[in-house]
């Protein structure tokens, strides 16, 4: 992965050397809270400015060692040594680190859509060895590895204290105009660092190629760590506890997790980064492509999303008695609560879901967003079942409107989802979640097609399944079945609340109407 081809070889080498022993700067993962990000490497000069050992740095939040969680630990001395009031300092090197995240999120981008924005801060720092506190200018973007299609933070930074003294800083935060109008001036005094490496103005600099070998090579290296070869039948680290913590897990949420799933359960893997379009599948069970009545490789690398499609929408309608237009609001609804679930730890939601030849059903999602043990890597779980035996298809939909009683449904059916669970047998146990082991094989198998592929040149296929393909004129092949029983109403029982056949495509077209992110409509 050496691009010394395209530029000069002493040139490559020269810029090589600069940035990895001159510069200071960190790769980070992009997933960013209140103690910024995690690291995943410092270059030499970072150590230096910030007085850290390289060990102390890898896999740890950038705020915890030289940013506001460190700076606060030493507040008190920071007041004495400004002759400032103690409360004062704290609310100003308060404001300084808000801005300073108010930053690294507009660069961060998504998964599928990195953020162009080159963000610029001034950060209060400390020394660790000496004690001593200074200014800090930081350039911060975020990238996407082009090999793993891995999203990566990337900030630079170096010492300003000469020309920004912390007292100056600290005066300036006194209101969030005074600190931005600093910053901005800052800003303007000499050309950025990411402009000096052409960072603005072309994608293919050496500098950034540099990033992305550097990140690459990090990323290979923590797979390595892990070994393990995927496919094996154990897996040498399985002694390790991969519980998730009660304390940050709801109880029905654990009892999900601890609940012994196999392959033959419903359930998917995929980025944690949604979308109105859904999440992108990486991995589908065996057990959900039953459920859905899809083959894996349909929907591999698409985003999954339930709703339904326009003509699923009408043959709905015209069983429930409900118009089209207001049905379809009614699935949107359903679909904004999925979407709101989806940004917590554990989450569960109830939609409408169809299969791959045309049935409609409830489907009981519970969603678990997770970090992949080994490699830090940030995933969703997608457990799906056809809950339409506890959840009629009516009273679904007629719930799903602001005050029809949608989140109680949701509650009450979340609790009798887990006493199904329990009555089916699935033990409770401290096994490994397979879905962990799945993830893992999903990414390093990845990772491993990569290198592969870069023994041969010619061979530059994309990593993940591309969109399923149409019919030379540009149509999808369609056929049309028999309607089975639509009928829906609002009893609770099994017989009243069979799912509802749509005329549909075919099984692959079916799914891409159901799931692909280019059919959700």
């Amino acid at each position: 992965m050496h691009p010394e081809g395209q530029f000069p070889a002493w040139e490559y080498r020269f810029m090589l050397d600069h940035l990895s022993t001159q510069q200071s700067f960190v790769l980070a993962d992009t997933g960013v809270t209140y103690e910024g990000v995690t690291l995943r490497y410092a270059s030499p000069g970072c150590c230096e400015l910030f007085e850290l050992d390289f060990s102390d740095i890898t896999v740890t939040r950038c705020q915890k060692l030289v940013g506001y969680q460190c700076v606060s630990r030493h507040v008190g001395a920071l007041a004495a040594q400004l002759g400032m009031d103690l409360q004062q300092v704290k609310e100003r090197v308060q404001l300084v680190h808000d801005l300073v995240l108010q930053q690294v999120k507009l660069a961060i981008g998504s998964w599928d859509k990195p953020s162009s924005h080159l963000g610029f801060a001034l950060v209060l720092a400390y020394k660790a060895k000496a004690g001593t506190f200074f200014v800090a200018e930081f350039e911060i973007m975020s990238r996407t590895e082009p090999h793993t299609g891995w999203p990566y933070f990337a900030s630079f930074h170096r010492d300003i204290t000469d020309e920004v003294p912390v007292k100056t800083l600290l005066q300036a935060a006194g209101s969030e105009s005074g600190l931005e109008e600093l910053v901005q001036e800052q800003k303007s005094r000499k050309l950025p660092c990411f402009e000096i490496f052409g960072v603005h103005s072309n994608s293919k600099c050496r500098a950034l190629q540099y990033l992305d070998e550097k990140i690459f090579d990090v990323w290979m290296d923590t797979v390595k760590d892990a070994l393990w070869t995927p496919g094996s039948d154990s897996h040498p680290t399985q002694s390790r506890s991969r519980s998730p913590d009660q304390d940050r897990l709801p109880d029905w949420a654990y009892t999900l997790v601890q609940g012994g799933l196999s392959d033959r359960q419903s359930f998917t893997i995929c980025d944690s980064d949604m979308t109105y379009e859904g999440l992108t599948v990486l991995y589908a069970s065996s057990g959900f492509c039953d459920l859905f009545e899809c083959d894996s490789s349909e929907i591999l690398g698409t985003r999954c999303c339930y709703q339904c499609d326009a003509e699923q929408a009408v043959i709905a309608a015209d069983a429930l008695g409900m118009g089209i237009q207001e049905l379809k609001e009614r699935i949107q609804f359903t679909q904004k609560y999925f979407v709101k679930q989806s940004a917590e730890q554990a989450g569960f939601a109830l939609l409408l879901a169809c299969t791959g030849s045309g049935a409609l059903f409830v489907c009981a999602v519970t969603l678990l967003n997770r970090t992949e043990d080994i490699t830090g890597w940030h995933y969703t779980t997608l457990l799906q079942m056809d809950a339409t035996n506890i959840v009629g298809i009516r009273q679904l939909i007629e719930a799903a409107c602001p005050g029809g009683g949608f989140d109680q449904l949701v509650q009450e059916s979340r609790s009798e989802m887990l006493q199904y669970l329990a009555s089916s047998g699935i033990p409770s146990s401290n096994a490994s979640p397979p879905f962990q082991q799945q993830a893992l094989e999903r990414w390093t198998g990845q990772l491993i097609d990569v290198v592969q592929r870069d023994q041969i040149p010619a061979a530059a296929k994309a990593l993940r399944a591309p969109p399923p393909s149409f019919a030379s004129d540009g149509s999808q092949q369609l056929r049309t079945i028999d309607e089975s029983e639509t009928a829906c109403t609002t009893s609770s029982s099994a017989s009243s609340n069979k799912r509802v056949r749509a005329y549909h495509p075919v099984k692959a077209a079916g799914m891409q109407s159901c799931l692909g992110s280019k059919y959700c409509q």
